[in-house]
């Protein structure tokens, strides 16, 4: 399961890698996958989607992209995607490792 989170979090023990990534290639990652979205922040909106309206928990996922604001964004304020940018976002891809023998 591939999901998009606001925030680097892990959902159960095992091997992860996490390594930064551009603006293009998480485009590009959204553009591969089929994902669901757990980010009700704005910053979501560089990659094209909007951000959930319900709030949502996610239970856990096999890689996942966080789109983590480099400041708190004020909840009642609408932000454009310049805004965003010029905010600045750290972006990460999260992947689950998995040994050769198929265990974790």
């Amino acid at each position: 399961m591939r999901v998009i989170l606001a925030a680097p979090i892990l959902l159960k023990e095992g091997l992860w890698e996490m390594k930064a990534i551009t603006l293009e290639d998480a485009r590009n990652w959204v553009a591969k996958h089929e994902l669901t979205n757990y980010c009700s922040q704005p910053s979501v909106k560089l990659l094209g989607i909007n951000p959930t309206e319900a709030r949502k928990t996610c239970t856990g996922y096999t890689e996942a992209l966080v789109i983590k604001v480099r400041k708190r964004l004020d909840r009642s304020k609408e932000y454009s995607v310049k805004d965003i940018l010029d905010i600045g976002v750290d972006l990460f891809l999260i992947t689950e490792i998995y040994i050769e023998d198929g265990e974790q």
